[in-house]
């Protein structure tokens, strides 16, 4: 296990794909952008306040694909008149990186796929050699055990409430519509001028079972309700069972479909690419996908909502960048 000190979120854009183009593939845009573990830890879910960042385009010296181009919104011309990756370009990276805290682990999606492999092609061939306290580590199959991680958790915690709430949500009912009836007793009583209160037993059960409802949270589900009710099987006012009614919300009305009648929905296959996890983690859409800061930023996002579980899964499993392979 490796303690990080800074992690540095990190996107390519090139002129291909590496199969379609003989694997002579050139980056055509870098982006870098860099926090430390302190403050991943301390944002809540928003990008830290301190951030370095580091954003090159470059001139490919070879056509760019028409399908890349139309993606990124970078086409040769654009990019006639900028500086090529060379000696320039990855001594700046590696003096960027060189200011960071360290260890440093970079982040990319797919990266042992395809960015940290083309980044070392790229710095092979210039000649320029990245620090050796430099890891990186794919957010890919971080993110898929993340998430799998939450949906684990999210279901320990939340184990037997699917059985719970009606149960109490059945007492709720049966308890008003007894303390109706003594309502309706009481009014005849009262006319006939006998004023004792015969409702206050049945009220305070129907507070006692409502306060139980409402405290059934994801925290920690308490079962007790069929315990406190001594076991028994709660009445209803003529003797028979009766439906269980659901109260409070749509998703809980007598005119949804049950689990009876409408079969279970056919399973989905989960994406993992960059815009399915940012839009399941943050809730919103990634307009911009494809240019690599607006990419990196994203990436970033996603981490910092799951910081801690992003943290322990990178220094768990993060790897020297001289391991990466030079070749696709």
């Amino acid at each position: 296990m490796t303690e990080i000190k800074s992690f540095v979120f990190f996107d390519l854009e090139t002129t291909g794909l590496p199969e379609y183009e003989h694997f002579k593939t050139k980056i055509t845009e870098l982006s870098m952008v860099a926090c430390s573990k302190e403050h991943l830890l301390e944002c809540v879910a928003e990008l830290p306040r301190v951030l370095h960042k580091l954003s090159l385009c470059f001139n490919p010296a070879r056509l760019i694909s028409i399908g890349s181009s139309h993606v990124t919104g970078l086409y040769n011309d654009l990019l006639e008149n900028e500086g090529k990756f060379d000696g320039s370009a990855a001594e700046m990276v590696k003096l960027f990186l060189d200011r960071l805290q360290k260890p440093v682990c970079l982040v990319a999606h797919n990266g042992s796929k395809f960015d940290f492999i083309l980044l070392k092609q790229h710095m092979l061939r210039i000649g320029v050699m990245l620090p050796s306290f430099l890891y990186v580590v794919d957010s890919l199959p971080a993110f898929r055990e993340i998430e799998a991680d939450v949906e684990k958790s999210f279901f320990e915690h939340n184990e037997g409430l699917d059985s719970e709430i009606p149960e109490l949500e059945f007492q709720t009912v049966c308890i008003m519509e007894q303390l109706e009836q003594a309502n309706h007793t009481m009014n005849g009583r009262q006319r006939c001028n006998e004023t004792t209160p015969q409702s206050a037993h049945v009220e305070r059960n129907y507070k006692q079972t409502l306060r139980e409802y409402l405290n059934v949270a994801p925290e920690g589900p308490s079962g007790d309700a069929a315990e406190q009710d001594g076991g028994r099987t709660p009445c209803t006012t003529n003797g028979a069972p009766k439906a269980r009614k659901r109260l409070f919300g749509e998703a809980f009305s007598d005119s949804a479909p049950s689990s009876e009648t409408k079969g279970p929905p056919s399973p989905t296959k989960k994406r993992y690419n960059l815009s399915a996890i940012y839009k399941r983690t943050v809730g919103k859409e990634l307009v911009t996908a494809h240019r690599a800061e607006e990419d990196v930023l994203a990436l970033m996002n996603c981490a910092a909502v799951h910081a801690v579980r992003f943290v322990r899964y990178t220094e768990a499993n993060c790897v020297p960048f001289e391991e990466v392979k030079s070749k696709f």
